[in-house]
C-alpha cells in the first residue's frame, strides 16, 4: 500500500512535546540495572593501546525526555564539551530549515541567488541538490589510508581552501549533472552552509545560530568554529556536550517544535520539512553514486534507516526501527532519534578502526527504554518492509512521499503524478534522474590537490591541537596522542599565554591556529 504526503506548510506542532525547558528529567533510577552494566561492559572496556578497539568517550540516553543512561569514559565528564565532525552537517540542514521557514530561503533556487560563485558551473546547482548532496561537484572524500592530497575534504579543511572553505568548492567545475548522481561531500555541506550565512546574518548579526537554533532550545555550550572568511564550518566544526546535542536531537524528535519557559510552542522548520530531510532522497535511491559505501543512505544531510531498492540493501541499522535517523560525524560521533520509541542517544567516541557497532548497542538501549515500564512506548508491531522515497509532485517544486510497501498493488497507479519515482517490483524502486544536458562535459576531480602533504599535517595538527587544547579543555599530553595519524610527522607547540599552537613538519612548513573565543573556537591564520 502507498501513503503519500504532501510538504505543506502547517503551524501545527505535535500534542506531547518532550523538550526540557531547563534541565532534563533524571530516570536513571527507572530501568534495569542489568541492561545499563550490559551498556558498560559492551561500551566501556579498558581501553586498548594504539588507539585500537572500542572507545567510546560518552553517551547519554534518553526516553521521553528524561535520561536513562549515562556514561564517560576516563578523562572525560558530562560537561566535556566534544567535537561532533560530521554530526555538524545536520545542524547546518536545520538552519537552512529555519531560514526556509522564515521565508528567506528559496531551496529550488540557485546557490548563485545567494553566493558568488568562481566557478559559473557551479551556478546550475541548486540548494536542495546541496542538502541531498547531489550537486555534481567533482569531488573526492577521503580520509585516512588513501592519498592525503588527492583529498579534496582535506584540501578543504587544512590546505588551499582552508582559508575560504566555500569559495574553494565553488570554484570546482561539475563532474556529473546536478542531481543526477549521489555523492557524499563536505563541499556541499560548506557550500550550504555559505548560503545559509548570506541570508541570516544581515538579519539576525553573526551569531545567528546562537539567535534562532541554540538559545531557543537551551543549548549553552556550543562552540562552532569559522573558517578566516567568518563562516562557520557547517561540514565538521560543532562542539557540544552531550546534553545539548540531546536538546537538538529532542528538537528533531518533536517535529522541529519547541516549548519555550512560557509554555509558548514553536515551530523552526516548516511542516513536513524533517518527514523530507529523513527520507531516501532521489539521487541516493537512483543507483548512480560515487564512493558509497554499503548502507550509506541520506536523506538530506541526515543519515536515514529506510532500504534501498535501487542498491538490494535492507535497513542500515537492522533491528531499528526504518524511521530511525541519525546526525553521525567521523570517528563514530552520533546523535540517533527514534521517534517510535520516543528516544534520543548520543554517543562520542574515538573509534578510528570501526570497532563501534550500531547494530549492537541501539537495541539495547531500546529495551532499556522499554524496561521503564508500561510507561515506555513499543515499536509498531508491524513496521512497513519496504523503502521510503522523495519525489516532486508533477513539476510544482512540493516534496511527496512513497513509502514502498512489500505489497505492489496499485503501486504503479499510486506513483504516477510523482515525477521522477517509479517502481517495477517491489523489490525493484527506480528513480529517474535528469540526463546530462546537450554539451555537458564532465570533468572529475584533479589526482591532486594544491596541497603539499606537509601543508596538510601542519593544517591538521595546529587547528586540532588548538581546538582539543582550548576549547574541550584537554591537557597537551593527550591532545598530542589524539593528533596522531600516518604519517605522524606534524608537531605542535602551544603557546598558552597568547592561546596559540604553532606545528611544523619535518621542521618546515609551519601552520598556526589561535583560539578565537568562546563560540567561535580556534581558527588557522
Amino acid at each position: 500500500m502507498i501513503l503519500l504526503l504532501t510538504h505543506l506548510a502547517y503551524a501545527t506542532c505535535p500534542q506531547t512535546l518532550y523538550a526540557p525547558t531547563e534541565s532534563f528529567g533524571d530516570a536513571r533510577g527507572e530501568v534495569s540495572p542489568e541492561l545499563s552494566s550490559q551498556l558498560d561492559t559492551l561500551l566501556f572496556p579498558e581501553r586498548l593501546p594504539d588507539r585500537a578497539g572500542i572507545r567510546t568517550d560518552q553517551l547519554a540516553i534518553f526516553h521521553q525526555g528524561a535520561l536513562i543512561y549515562e556514561r564517560a569514559a576516563a578523562g572525560y565528564t558530562p560537561e566535556s564539551k566534544h567535537l561532533y565532525w560530521s554530526a555538524s552537517k545536520s545542524f547546518t540542514a536545520v538552519l537552512a530549515g529555519i531560514a526556509e521557514h522564515r521565508g528567506l530561503l528559496d531551496p529550488t533556487l540557485s546557490v548563485c541567488e545567494y553566493v558568488e560563485t568562481e566557478s559559473a558551473d557551479t551556478c546550475q546547482v541548486t540548494v536542495h541538490q546541496l542538502m541531498e548532496f547531489s550537486s555534481g561537484i567533482a569531488w573526492r572524500e577521503t580520509y585516512e589510508g588513501e592519498s592525503p592530497t588527492a583529498s579534496a575534504v582535506l584540501a578543504m579543511l587544512y590546505g588551499a581552501g582552508r582559508y575560504d572553505m566555500s569559495r574553494f568548492v565553488g570554484s570546482l567545475n561539475l563532474q556529473d549533472p546536478p542531481g543526477s548522481t549521489y555523492q557524499y561531500s563536505s563541499g556541499d555541506t560548506n557550500l550550504l552552509s555559505a548560503v545559509v550565512r548570506s541570508v541570516l546574518e544581515p538579519h539576525f548579526g553573526r551569531d545567528y545560530a546562537w539567535t534562532l537554533l541554540f538559545d531557543p532550545i537551551g543549548i549553552e555550550s556550543a562552540t562552532w568554529e569559522r573558517d578566516a572568511s567568518g563562516t562557520p564550518v557547517g561540514s565538521s566544526y560543532l562542539y557540544l556536550t552531550p546534553h545539548d546535542a540531546a536538546r537538538f536531537g529532542h528538537l528533531l524528535l518533536n517535529d522541529g517544535c519547541w516549548e519555550g519557559p512560557g509554555g509558548a510552542t514553536e515551530r523552526h522548520v516548516p511542516e513536513g520539512w524533517l518527514t523530507a530531510a529523513t527520507t531516501l532522497n532521489p539521487a541516493a535511491a537512483g543507483g548512480s553514486n560515487r564512493e558509497r559505501g554499503p548502507g550509506e543512505n541520506q536523506g538530506r544531510q541526515f543519515w536515514v534507516n529506510w532500504p534501498n531498492p535501487a542498491e538490494g540493501e535492507g535497513p542500515r541499522w537492522s533491528d531499528v526501527p526504518m524511521n530511525a535517523f541519525a546526525a553521525q560525524g567521523h570517528w563514530h560521533q552520533r546523535i540517533f532519534v527514534l521517534p517510535d520509541q520516543e528516544l534520543v542517544a548520543v554517543m562520542t567516541a574515538d573509534d578510528r578502526d570501526h570497532s563501534i557497532d550500531d547494530n549492537q548497542w541501539l537495541p539495547m538501549a531500546m529495551a532499556l527504554a522499554e524496561s521503564r515500564g508500561e510507561s515506555a512506548t513499543s515499536p509498531p508491531a508491524s513496521a512497513p518492509d519496504g523503502a521510503r522515497l522523495l519525489g516532486t509532485l508533477g513539476g510544482s517544486g512540493e516534496d511527496v512521499f512513497a513509502d514502498v510497501l512489500a505489497d505492489p498493488a496499485g503501486l504503479e497507479a499510486a506513483l504516477e503524478s510523482v515525477e521522477g519515482v517509479s517502481v517495477a517490483t517491489p523489490e525493484q524502486v527506480t528513480v529517474a534522474l535528469p540526463e546530462p544536458p546537450e554539451g555537458f562535459v564532465s570533468t572529475p576531480p584533479p589526482e591532486t590537490y594544491d596541497n603539499a602533504l606537509l601543508m596538510l599535517a601542519t593544517g591538521f595538527a595546529a587547528k586540532e591541537g588548538c581546538s582539543c587544547i582550548f576549547v574541550t579543555g584537554r591537557d597537551e599530553e593527550t591532545c598530542k596522542a589524539y593528533l596522531k595519524v600516518s604519517p605522524d610527522v606534524a608537531k605542535i607547540r602551544v603557546d598558552y599565554e597568547a592561546k596559540r599552537v604553532t606545528s611544523r613538519a619535518l621542521g618546515m612548513s609551519p601552520s598556526r591556529a589561535r583560539w578565537v573565543s568562546e563560540r567561535d573556537g580556534c581558527v588557522l591564520e
